[in-house]
């Protein structure tokens, strides 16, 4: 699976978080995120989450900070 997650920063260079509940990354305060659907282009996955989670429109830029691979077995 492919996931995204969003560093977003205000102004003052503070990092936004938002509040999840789910049965996968537990009760509390997360990064945006999520998994990017199948034929799905990254890009529009950002913009959904931002959307979904946040609430907002962002603008960013398309290049990532990393990429991490975890695979298990």
């Amino acid at each position: 699976m492919v996931n995204v997650d969003l560093l977003i920063n205000d102004d003052q260079g503070r990092t936004l978080l938002s509040w999840r509940n789910d049965p996968y990354a537990g009760k509390g305060w997360h990064l945006p995120g999520g998994i990017v659907r199948f034929k799905e282009r990254l890009e529009i996955r950002v913009e959904k989450v931002a959307e979904n989670e946040v609430g907002t429109r962002i603008d960013f830029d398309p290049s990532p900070i990393a990429i991490n691979q975890i695979i298990l077995k």
